[in-house]
């Protein structure tokens, strides 16, 4: 799907904390709504919330309005990292930031250098696959009974889940909600070594995180 104007593709995004779908304009919004549906600390967001007026009589429409966790709103703009150093691009997000500051809003650029850092991307991939799963409290119990006794690699705890009927994305899905600690200088694979974060894990040594780790700081 492509929008009115030359070469900006529509990605449409699954999204539970928008309750459906949000629409992306290019790949790197794509991704940011990724990392923000990942991100533990964003309870909500939305695309283009809002325009505010411009240098030049032209209106600015903000890519990202963010809630999180602790009750801070902010707005983000994704931006190449070389469209930057255009002035008049310059101009515009410093405008931006101006305006909100008066209302006390922090403003955020990112770019693509952040979304596509190694190995984090690829983490940010695979756990994506479990944003959707359907995990109830029982089923968290169970596999987190079982990851306790470990560490254990990605591969046993999948194994773990098909035997016991749980979702096959159940361990994503516990690693999104901040349960898991995991192995985070590596991309995400059947080696991967997981744990329990909220127990004394002696393997959960350097190089070691939470998905709080991977997604892009705010």
């Amino acid at each position: 799907m492509r929008q009115g104007v030359p070469n900006v593709r529509i990605v449409l995004v699954p999204s539970v904390k928008n309750g459906g779908v949000i629409v992306c304009e290019g790949r790197l919004e794509a991704a940011l709504a990724m990392n923000l549906e990942l991100d533990p600390n964003v309870t909500k967001f939305r695309g283009q919330p809002f325009f505010i007026p411009g240098p030049n009589n032209r209106d600015v429409v903000c890519d990202f309005a963010v809630h999180q966790v602790d009750g801070i709103y902010l707005v983000i703009d994704v931006k190449p990292s070389g469209r930057l150093a255009s002035p008049r691009v310059t101009a515009r997000m410093r405008h931006v930031r101006t305006e909100l500051a008066s209302s006390f809003v922090p403003h955020r650029i990112v770019t693509e250098l952040e979304l596509e850092r190694q190995p984090a991307r690829q983490i940010r991939d695979q756990l994506w696959k479990g944003v959707s799963a359907p995990v109830s409290e029982s089923e968290r119990d169970r596999l987190l009974e079982f990851i306790r006794s470990g560490p254990v690699a990605v591969g046993e705890a999948r194994a773990f889940c098909r035997a016991s009927g749980l979702p096959p994305f159940a361990i994503e899905k516990l690693a999104i909600r901040n349960l898991l600690s995991f192995e985070i200088t590596a991309p995400w694979g059947t080696k991967t070594l997981i744990g329990d974060r909220h127990e004394n894990n002696p393997s959960a040594v350097a190089g070691w995180g939470s998905v709080q780790d991977v997604v892009i700081r705010l």
